[in-house]
């Protein structure tokens, strides 16, 4: 009996993955998979209608959006509303709510399968996720069952 993984995965990219941030999640996504052995497809840096889209992870019976975001410095936020970062004591700055955005491109993408498949039910899962990690001081409230944030070390 052999210990060879028979392992596929397809791997798209629309436009160039530029940030560091992103190529270490694509690094982290393949190891996972070809750790896994089972069938995946990876799109990289697509546009799905009016969203950019970091990664879509697809199996036969999984679908992950997953929004790669690198913080510098502390950042906090709640699911609604803007995020901010901070620049000093007691000076935040507003920056992109990333739940935000990532549950808009789960929605968009959700709504693209389904007018491939009108038989689809429910929706892909989606994460924010922070890489490496978030900073030290960083207090943010919006992970829930519609998307996630979480470190990279997580996934």
């Amino acid at each position: 009996m052999s210990n060879l993984k028979a392992t596929s995965i397809e791997i798209y990219v629309g436009a160039a993955i530029e940030h560091a941030s992103e190529q270490r999640v694509l690094q982290l996504l393949v190891d996972e998979l070809d750790q896994s052995g089972r069938w995946a497809m990876v799109i990289a840096n697509v546009h799905i209608d009016s969203h950019q889209v970091d990664f879509i992870v697809g199996s036969e019976a999984h679908c992950l959006l997953i929004e790669a975001k690198t913080y510098s410095r502390p950042v906090r936020g709640k699911p609604n509303g803007d995020w901010h970062l901070e620049l000093g004591p007691d000076a935040w700055r507003r920056t992109r709510n990333a739940y935000q955005q990532a549950l808009g491109a789960k929605n968009s993408l959700r709504d693209s399968m389904g007018r491939l498949d009108g038989e689809l039910q429910g929706y892909p899962d989606a994460s924010v996720v922070c890489v490496p990690s978030l900073p030290r001081g960083s207090n943010i409230t919006a992970s829930d069952f519609k998307v996630r944030v979480e470190s990279l070390e997580e996934l």
